[in-house]
């Protein structure tokens, strides 16, 4: 398993990017860090999914290597979960 944390200096939120982990592992490293996962949608099968996180920090985890299709892709999400949020 491969944990980054991106801090984002403009926004006061981080993106968490995860490769190669179980849900179990994801939701042990959450917990580490104080966030709770339960009601996340982390279960199931999917080649990457971008979640945002009750601190509104995003989650995006790639279960396997993503093509750069996918990792476009959860970046956009990504970009538009932060953009999204309140932060005034």
């Amino acid at each position: 398993m491969k944990f980054k944390i991106i801090e984002l200096k403009l926004f006061p939120y981080d993106i968490l990017v995860v490769f190669n982990a179980t849900n179990e592992e994801i939701k042990t490293k959450l917990s580490k860090f104080g966030i709770d996962s339960d009601g996340l949608p982390l279960d199931g099968a999917y080649k990457a999914r971008t979640i945002k996180l009750p601190n509104n920090a995003v989650l995006i985890t790639f279960p396997e290597p993503p093509t750069k299709g996918v990792f476009a892709h959860e970046i956009f999400h990504a970009a538009w979960m932060i953009l999204d949020t309140n932060i005034i």
